[in-house]
């Protein structure tokens, strides 16, 4: 669904996204990084930033936000790598693991909180 080759990586993964979707009886299940599945236009650090949630918008889909206090991720910004970070608010407060609807968070129907998270490098392929 990722390539990291398009220029609009989003609009990429949104076509792909697209795609599967238009399979007879296709119910998708995609796992995007939290920036790319909101359906909230605009970040911080990027008001004109485009996500692909937000190009899915006409599917209706269901925005899950997987947040932790603290671990690290896997982060291409703008070279790729672990980024480790510590103790940190977040949106709701943690729950053992458990999910919650949120409000506080445009773009997101809700937030599935980890104690924390741990980096998954992505494959290597031949």
């Amino acid at each position: 669904m990722d390539t990291l080759r398009h220029a609009d990586r989003d609009a990429e993964m949104a076509a792909n996204i697209r795609r599967e979707t238009r399979r007879e009886g296709a119910r998708v299940i995609a796992l995007l990084g939290n920036r790319h599945a909101s359906g909230h236009k605009g970040v911080q650090d990027d008001p004109g930033y485009v996500p692909a949630g937000y190009l899915l918008a006409d599917l209706q889909p269901l925005s899950v936000r997987v947040d932790a206090p603290r671990g690290s991720a896997w982060v291409c910004a703008p070279t790729c790598g672990v980024l480790a970070f510590g103790a940190r608010s977040s949106a709701a407060e943690p729950i053992a693991a458990g999910y919650a609807p949120i409000a506080t968070r445009p773009g997101y129907d809700g937030v599935y909180m980890l104690p924390a998270l741990t980096a998954s490098p992505p494959v290597q392929t031949p």
